[in-house]
This record gives C-alpha cells, sequence and structure tokens, in this order.
C-alpha cells in the first residue's frame, strides 16, 4: 500500500499499480457455473488462485487465451505466453496488462430431465400406420473445455448459474433429439420399443455427442425413459393388432382344416389302392400336424 501526504502528487503509473489486482480468486457459490472477474487489470506478479473443480481463463477481444486448472500461479511471461504476445509483456520485472479473467466450475450436473416440446411423426414398421409420438428422459453434463464454452457460449455474460447452461443445452439436446427419435422409434413396432429403450437412448446420444462437444460439454447417461403415443392413435395401432392377430388366428385355423382335408382324401386314396390288391380291413392312421 502507498501512504502519501497532502504534498505528494500521485503519478499515473502508480494509479495504475494501485488499482492492479494482486490476487485472483473465485470463492463464491458452487450454483455459479461461469463467474467473470470483476477486475481486468493485472500484472506479472500477480498470485491466481484455482480451485479444485475449477478452471480459469483468460479473455479478451473475442479470444480465449491462457489457462489454467486448480493450483496457485505467480503470472509471470512464460505461464502467459498468449497473453504475453498479445499484449507484447517483456520478460523480467513487473510489466502490468489489461484482460478478463473466467472462473468456470468444472461440475457435473446429473438428472437434467428433457422431454420434446411437440410430439414427433413415427411409422409403425409392422402395420405402415404413422403415429404421433412424444418422448422424454434426463441426462447429465460436464465441463470438460472452458476454452470452447467460453468462446461459443458466454459472450457478454458476467456470470451464469448451473440452470443456465442447463437450460441452453436441455434446448440444444431436445432439438436434436426431436429430429432423430422419430427414426430410432421408426425401427421397432409400438409394442416394441419399451424393450429397445437403451439401445435407443445410446444411438439418439452417439447423434449427438459432436455437436455437444463442440461446446466442450460431454453429455453423460441420456437416457430415454418413456414414449407416450396419442391415444387416438395407441387405440388405432391396438385395433390393428388385433385384427392382424385375428387374422393369423384364422389363417392358421384354415390351414389346419385344408390339411385335414388333404389327409383324409390320401388316406381314402391309399384305401383303395390297398383294396385293389385283395387286402381287407386295414386301418390308415392319419398323422397329426405336429408328427409332421
Amino acid at each position: 500500500m502507498i501512504f502519501t501526504s497532502k504534498k505528494y502528487k500521485i503519478t499515473r503509473e502508480e494509479k495504475i499499480l494501485m488499482a492492479i489486482q494482486e490476487v485472483i480468486k473465485y470463492e463464491g457459490e458452487n450454483s455459479v457455473l461461469i463467474y467473470k472477474h470483476p477486475a481486468e487489470d493485472f500484472n506479472t506478479m500477480s498470485q491466481l488462485i484455482v480451485h479444485e473443480s475449477q478452471e480459469a481463463v483468460f479473455f479478451s477481444d473475442g479470444q480465449a487465451l491462457d489457462s489454467f486448472r486448480a493450483g496457485r500461479y505467480t503470472l509471470e511471461t512464460k505461464n502467459i505466453p498468449l497473453i504475453s504476445k498479445l499484449r507484447n509483456l517483456v520478460s523480467g520485472g513487473v510489466s502490468p496488462f489489461h484482460t478478463e479473467v473466467y472462473f468456470i466450475n468444472l461440475a457435473t450436473m446429473m438428472d437434467i430431465p428433457w422431454g420434446t416440446p411437440s410430439q414427433v411423426t413415427v411409422r409403425d414398421p409392422n402395420y405402415g400406420y404413422s403415429y404421433s409420438a412424444g418422448a422424454s428422459g434426463s441426462f447429465g453434463l460436464k465441463i470438460t473445455d472452458g476454452r470452447r464454452l467460453l468462446i461459443n457460449l458466454v459472450g457478454t455474460e458476467k456470470k451464469m448459474e448451473t440452470s443456465d447452461v442447463q437450460k441452453y443445452f436441455k434446448d440444444l439436446i431436445v432439438t436434436r433429439v426431436k429430429n432423430c427419435i422419430a427414426v430410432e422409434l421408426g425401427r421397432y413396432s409400438y409394442n416394441e420399443f419399451n424393450k429397445h429403450l437403451s439401445d435407443i437412448s445410446k444411438s439418439v446420444a452417439s447423434q449427438i455427442e459432436k455437436d455437444i462437444s463442440d461446446y466442450g460439454i460431454q453429455i453423460l447417461n441420456f437416457f430415454l425413459s418413456s414414449v407416450n403415443i396419442k391415444p387416438d392413435d395407441l387405440e388405432a395401432l391396438k385395433n390393428l393388432d388385433n385384427s392382424m392377430a385375428q387374422k393369423r388366428f384364422e389363417s392358421i385355423h384354415y390351414s389346419q382344416i385344408r390339411i385335414k382335408k388333404i389327409r383324409k382324401s390320401q388316406a381314402v386314396t391309399i384305401q383303395k389302392l390297398i383294396q385293389s390288391y385283395g387286402i381287407q380291413n386295414v386301418n390308415i392312421r392319419q398323422m397329426s400336424p405336429n408328427e409332421l
């Protein structure tokens, strides 16, 4: 700290040094996922403290510069090469520089619910019937690259809560899911896909994983837990199912009757042939369809 008397005039350089933040850290609420430090003036002797599950990223003019994971650092030209190059810092001594710094909570956000805001059209492969259905489930997110997240998402925001990030990616994921869920559900008949929810979940997750990773985010435990078919369509599908079951039953019943008639005709023919050779009282037993 600089002490002055009334006669002492503070120079411009001293005013700058007085305004410089000597310790850079964030110790706020865990619900804050992205925090912009209020100070923007530092020097090459400033102390940077990054706590566990945090990442600090220096940011200037739309560029993500040097970043640091958990630890305590004395800022020097050798560990801030991007800032040094941008600000033309000289090695050795104390050099002030102006930049922003963001603290990112590398949290894992689990059990975020999702649901399609409107129903999608699905074509049943067994019946050729198109029906409307909605889907819902849950997923988790983990920030893996703070630099990418800042470049793609933050912009001029000074602080983002967990709920803000959840909502953003929830909306993004639901948009992607809606585009591919109809295709995935259409691989199975309406009364079969509940048995394949795990496979459908993995397939959908793999399709949206690339889009999410571009933001420095990893998607975790994506689950499709339920599919709700529009009631009128569900009734129509059940009627088709019952109709097809009745047709199968009638077809089997007709086939059995036809087989019996053929066997009876064959037995009569054989009996006549045997009798033509003078052999009497021979019992020709008909085989059942199960003995074929």
